[in-house]
């Protein structure tokens, strides 16, 4: 009789020591992340840094140019101070240019509040400042979505130039 309940005791010990195993290891795999590269943020709110969203901002506007710039060191990122000589209305605007000023494009742009990216950006000639509305939202969907291009972006990041 006593052989049968400390069977049976050791019995429990290990069915539950079994199920806590189980429900840990469930419990640990549900909430690890997940390392696939196309590994999509889903309803979190993202905290971008000016310089990130001058990247996704300079691959929204040119994509080519700013890869080039990059890959040659030459991608300046500043913000528009006092005296600086602009167009009207990029006054606290922050800015991607190349180091060679007189032939490339400049971008301006000014994240707001309200999650939304004013882009001014000057052709090649300069002649004509255009303007475009886009939302952090729209722009961390299509460059700064899986592990990959979230790396790509941060390293981009690290090779800018500062004025």
């Amino acid at each position: 009789m006593k052989k049968r309940i400390l069977i049976i005791i050791f019995t429990l010990i290990i069915c539950i020591g079994i199920g806590t195993f189980i429900r840990n290891r469930q419990e640990s795999n549900h909430n690890a992340p997940n390392n696939s590269s196309s590994q999509v943020d889903k309803g979190l709110t993202i905290e971008l840094t000016d310089q990130q969203i001058g990247i996704l901002v300079g691959l929204e506007i040119y994509p080519d140019w700013v890869k080039e710039q990059l890959r040659n060191s030459n991608l300046i990122y500043g913000v528009v101070k006092p005296g600086d000589t602009v167009p009207t209305g990029v006054k606290d605007y922050s800015y991607l240019v190349a180091s060679d000023k007189t032939a490339s494009p400049i971008i301006f742009f000014n994240a707001h509040d309200n999650q939304s990216v004013t882009i001014k950006y000057a052709d090649h000639d300069g002649n004509q400042l255009h303007v475009k509305e886009v939302t952090e939202k729209d722009l961390v969907q299509k460059f700064y979505r899986t592990r990959e291009q979230k790396k790509q972006v941060n390293n981009d990041v690290s090779l800018l130039r500062t004025e």
